[in-house]
């Protein structure tokens, strides 16, 4: 009789054992893989009713243009393509519309023209970037230059 207890015992510990070693294998843990990461950022970038508008932008020192000559630009993403509009007059070099790709971590993208931008933030209500424009990029074949660290805050 007792050995018909310890191997009932035995047996509801294996079941409780395996259950649980189930539930973590199901949960996946907490971050997903990169893939899944990369294709969940590209869902939010690209399906966001009505494009992305600008929140706030920071921009270089020495840049021919000012925050307040970028109030209406506007983002709308697609799978393979951006576009862009509302650029400061003349500024279209630096955020120019064009074909994109998210790195497999989802941290950054890089544009058709090279520039890689990073990603700071991601939501389906908020997507900020930082990028430096390469020197050398003119604003409309002017002297003054374009060049230096961006930050757009996009709502």
């Amino acid at each position: 009789m007792k050995s018909i207890k310890y191997a009932i015992l035995i047996f509801c510990l294996a079941i409780i054992v395996v259950s649980f070693y189930n539930c973590e294998e199901e949960g996946g843990g907490d971050d997903p893989d990169p893939q899944t990461k990369k294709e969940q950022l590209t869902a939010l970038l690209v399906n966001k009713t009505g494009g992305w508008s600008l929140n706030s932008v920071t921009v270089p020192s020495n840049t021919a243009t000012e925050e307040s000559e970028w109030a209406g630009f506007k983002l709308s993403v697609s799978a393979g393509t951006m576009t862009t509009s509302g650029h400061a007059t003349g500024a279209d070099d630096v955020w120019p519309s064009g074909g994109w790709t998210m790195n497999d971590a989802g941290t950054s993208i890089t544009r058709a023209d090279g520039v890689v931008m990073s990603i700071s933030s991601l939501t389906a209500t908020k997507f900020t970037v930082s990028f430096t424009v390469p020197e050398g990029t003119e604003i409309n074949g002017r002297i003054a230059a374009l060049d230096g660290d961006y930050i757009f805050d996009l709502d």
